[in-house]
């Protein structure tokens, strides 16, 4: 919710890219700290998860605004189907990218899965940085 808000009183486009390169090093600290301690790893994952589910509100609140009244549906459709397929393929790369690593055992794997993670806000901030004024 903050984050909407922040997208209201700011640039909305500005506000998602932040928040994904805010996410993207929130997520890539968790994979370099995998062997800190525990308060520490708590902490940083806290912060990743609040960042990561922040691009939702604004992202949401533009795709309402920028589509036509009668695609609206359709459109939160095919948004809705693109963040399920994350949710999907998500922890697909961390499993793959933590078992080539070294596995659960190993602070490597650990941080392999964490860098695989955060690949999902840096596309987020490249589509918003690829896509911005395109109106076809």
């Amino acid at each position: 919710m903050m984050f909407g808000e922040l997208a209201i009183a700011f640039d909305r486009r500005r506000v998602v890219i932040s928040v994904s390169v805010v996410s993207l090093a929130a997520g890539v600290c968790v994979g370099m700290l995998s062997g800190a301690g525990y308060g520490v790893v708590i902490g940083i994952l806290f912060a990743f998860a609040m960042l990561t589910s922040g691009r939702n509100a604004p992202t949401n609140a533009g795709l309402v605004a920028a589509a036509p009244e009668q695609l609206r549906g359709a459109a939160m459709a095919l948004h809705a189907t693109i963040g399920y397929a994350g949710g999907i393929l998500g922890p697909l790369a961390a499993g793959i990218a933590l078992d080539a690593a070294g596995g659960i055992e190993e602070a490597a794997g650990w941080t392999a899965a964490f860098f695989a993670i955060a690949i999902g806000a840096v596309i987020s901030a490249l589509a918003l940085l690829c896509l911005y004024g395109r109106r076809d």
